[in-house]
């Protein structure tokens, strides 16, 4: 098959089942935060950051106000904290509040 050489904080996408390749820079600050086991998100939208925070979790994770799920943020944890300091600190970034569930959080 082809064979892609990625320089230092490169990646690639493959495109479809066919043999095209595209490729992409990488920052090496979120891929060292990942093998490290923290989190870097760069301009994501709350509702699909506070999903995913639901998924890895496994705690339930629902926004009541429902316009903030486009609000864009970034995060960066070095070492992945707690659920509650991620969504606190969250909040105080976005002006919203949070409260435990009888399921997990609500961010409201």
């Amino acid at each position: 098959g082809d064979a892609v050489v990625l320089s230092a904080g490169e990646g690639v996408r493959v495109l479809g089942s066919s043999a095209e390749f595209e490729r992409r820079s990488v920052s090496p600050e979120r891929v060292g935060v990942w093998r490290a086991g923290g989190m870097a998100l760069v301009d994501t939208p709350l509702g699909t950051v506070l999903r995913e925070l639901a998924l890895i979790s496994g705690q339930s994770v629902e926004l009541s106000r429902e316009a903030a799920g486009e609000r864009r943020v970034s995060l960066y944890y070095p070492a992945l904290p707690s659920l509650e300091t991620i969504l606190s600190d969250l909040a105080t970034q976005q002006g919203l509040s949070i409260r435990r569930t009888a399921s997990g959080w609500e961010v409201f």
